[in-house]
């Protein structure tokens, strides 16, 4: 007994019959063989599959035609995910984000496919993987035909949604990266055209929330500059790092040495300060300043 499908594609031929001839184990495993004819109609490229039962005790026509198909879909599946998946992503963001130039698709397409692929979130590529598989099953229950491109344009809805909610995401993270590069550039301008008002500052970073600025004598940097800020890193009422780089931007020192700049709270001030002040600041391994007024202050 035999099962016979009809694969048709304009775009991906190549590709199917090259992912069909590396997966032929997938049949063989299972007790049975797979063959092809090649044939070509007005634009179309067609794989006339056939597979056969290569078993000593033949099963009944509905358990060989569920298992053909579950096989089948199962190297479809693998088509979509492993070879076209990038192709789709890369059209969806050339479709939705037109305006865009070749650069900027380029890295929003490196985004994508980086979160598409990240381990970290394996819950949501197997559910990926589990709707496209369960669509391609679905629709071989009822057609041994299928146009790939067909196919993924109007039966994976899901999972082009999906496609573009990453995209979407992608493109967010490389617009809010842009405009934090683009501020960062100003802010090295600002402090390029400042002459420098002190020699060093030293920021003693809090992750109770609190830091404190002194000079390089270790004394509290105060009212000559900053009116008495000794800062709070509350949310609801300030943003610590914004006030942060404002008050080092205003003293314009020609060093500035970062104290117990390790912690959650700290990422994203000591990333700002290194990438505005750039070879000036550094990080203090460790000194009798961080464990001083860091013990005093918790």
């Amino acid at each position: 007994m035999s099962v016979q499908y009809h694969l048709g594609s304009a775009k991906y031929p190549k590709t199917i019959k090259e992912k069909i001839q590396s997966h032929t184990s997938i049949f063989l495993q299972d007790g049975m063989n797979i063959d092809w004819v090649e044939e070509t109609m007005g634009g179309f490229t067609f794989l006339n599959l056939i597979v056969e039962e290569n078993t000593s005790e033949p099963r009944n026509s509905g358990v060989l035609f569920q298992r053909c198909n579950e096989k089948l879909a199962q190297i479809l599946t693998k088509l979509v995910i492993d070879n076209l998946e990038h192709k789709l992503v890369y059209n969806i963001i050339k479709n939705h984000y037109y305006y865009f130039n070749r650069d900027e698709r380029k890295e929003v397409l490196l985004r994508a496919l980086q979160m598409l692929g990240n381990t970290a979130q394996e819950t949501e590529v197997r559910l990926r993987i589990e709707d496209v598989s369960a669509q391609i099953e679905k629709y071989l229950d009822q057609n041994k035909e299928i146009n790939m491109e067909g196919f993924i344009n109007f039966r994976l809805k899901d999972y082009q949604r999906v496609l573009t909610d990453v995209i979407d995401k992608a493109v967010d993270d490389y617009l809010m990266e842009k405009e934090y590069d683009e501020f960062i550039q100003l802010l090295q301008y600002f402090v390029d055209i400042q002459d420098p008002r002190i020699d060093t500052v030293n920021v003693l970073l809090k992750n109770d929330g609190v830091f404190e600025l002194f000079d390089g004598k270790n004394d509290p940097i105060d009212n000559d500059y900053l009116e008495g800020f000794i800062l709070e890193m509350t949310d609801n009422e300030i943003n610590y790092e914004d006030l942060l780089i404002s008050a080092l931007i205003t003293i314009a020192p020609r060093k500035v040495i970062l104290h117990n700049s390790i912690g959650p709270n700290t990422y994203d001030a000591i990333r700002t300060i290194k990438k505005v002040f750039g070879k000036r600041a550094e990080e203090c391994p460790g000194c009798q300043v961080c464990r001083d007024k860091g013990q005093r202050n918790r």
